[in-house]
């Protein structure tokens, strides 16, 4: 891989002064104890410490309730409040329209790495920067690729354009080989794509990409 795979919380913007921004950490944390994605577990442990917590040990919280929208957030009851933590989607999913404040910060967030939105009872409280860092060597592999081996770089992620394009530019991956927002039978498309040049019969990879 590319970067260190270890994302860490790097700043939140407080946005709703109802509450401090440590129970909104807190809940943040104990929601995200329902997902295993990279994101979430980076969020918990930024607020036990730990590698592994659940909800209602290690300082966290109790949660019920907790749901799963697609891939673009989560949300749960937490002492009584509607927490939910997720990104843009998230929000539309939710109806819920942000502050241009969390906007503008959940976008300057996105370009350096990450954004999530911490929401609280249907209001954006706050706005979470995670970020990941590169290999040491992430740049001397891809230009050996490239020029040594006559191998062509591709970038096949999961996380977002801006933050995939950002890493790609400072690896030197061209902008025309960087596949983003994919999931695992969608790498499996481009990887096929790329290796033997043809598209996979099985028509969900088509629908993949092509929606």
């Amino acid at each position: 891989t590319l970067t260190n795979g270890v994302f860490t919380v790097a700043e939140i913007v407080h946005i709703d002064q109802e509450y401090s921004k440590e129970d909104l950490h807190r809940w943040a944390a104990t929601v995200e104890t329902g997902d295993n994605h990279p994101l979430a577990r980076a969020v918990t442990q930024s607020f036990t410490k730990c590698v592994a917590s659940f909800a209602g040990t290690d300082g966290l919280a109790e949660l019920k309730y907790f749901k799963r929208e697609g891939r673009s957030g989560v949300h749960g009851m937490v002492e009584r409040k509607h927490v939910g933590v997720g990104n843009d989607q998230f929000l539309e999913t939710m109806s819920i329209d942000p502050p241009p404040e969390a906007e503008a910060a959940f976008n300057r967030f996105r370009e350096q790495g990450a954004g999530l939105y911490v929401i609280v009872d249907d209001e954006v409280a706050a706005v979470m920067h995670l970020c990941d860092t590169l290999c040491d060597d992430a740049a001397d592999t891809v230009r050996t690729l490239r020029e040594s081996l006559n191998v062509l770089p591709v970038m096949l992620t999961g996380d977002n354009g801006i933050a995939a394009k950002r890493i790609a530019d400072e690896v030197g991956i061209n902008q025309t080989n960087v596949h983003h927002d994919l999931l695992p039978k969608d790498k499996a498309y481009w990887i096929s794509v790329y290796t033997h040049g043809t598209i996979p019969a099985d028509r969900d990879f088509q629908v993949a990409v092509q929606t």
